[in-house]
């Protein structure tokens, strides 16, 4: 039997946690996909996922060719901030808070 030691901290190490987060990632597309498949057929949903593949691509593309115009910077506010000013740093934010939820 392991037990653990006192005051030595419960949770999840990098491994476990990442693993946690992959399989919720994974999980919504597994359970997702056959819904929308269901409900537009297979071949258009085929064609959407192409479709979203390709677009997905591109704007990671787009997002790695900015990130080298404007320099190393680690966020998408950092490079709104940098190439439209202050405004753009509250649209971003807000755009990631409705995506996330």
């Amino acid at each position: 039997m392991i037990t653990k030691k006192e005051g030595e901290a419960k949770g999840l190490t990098v491994f476990g946690g990442s693993l946690a987060i992959l399989s919720t990632i994974v999980g919504g597309g597994v359970v997702g996909l056959p819904y929308s498949f269901y409900h537009t057929g297979i071949p258009v949903g085929i064609l959407m996922n192409i479709l979203f593949a390709i677009m997905t691509l591109y704007s990671c593309i787009l997002y790695i060719k900015a990130k080298d115009l404007v320099g190393n910077l680690a966020s998408f506010s950092e490079i709104g901030f940098i190439l439209q000013g202050r405004k753009s740093v509250y649209i971003i934010s807000v755009i990631v808070f409705v995506g996330c939820n």
